[in-house]
């Protein structure tokens, strides 16, 4: 997907629950990196894995109460086959 489209686009957030979602996430990952070993040693395979196994609440506009996703299962939904 990212070999398709070379350019970066900034907008707004549907909600300010996904920037939340993406600060946890860019937490997770500083104590992801402590436990791989530092930076040096950890790669980044390995750490797009434990970021998708980490659990997030799933919203929409019409189901507000949402439920708990994995990010790695939501893909396989989208995509529709396992990656």
């Amino acid at each position: 997907v990212l070999m398709q489209d070379n350019s970066i686009r900034l907008a707004k957030a549907w909600d300010r629950r996904v920037i939340g979602s993406m600060t946890d996430q860019a937490k997770h990952l500083q104590f992801y990196l402590e436990d791989e070993g530092g930076l040096a040693a950890a790669t980044i395979p390995a750490l797009m894995m434990r970021i998708n196994r980490m659990p997030m609440k799933k919203t929409s506009a019409t189901n507000k109460a949402g439920g708990y996703i994995f990010p790695s299962d939501e893909i396989r939904n989208v995509l529709g086959h396992a990656y």
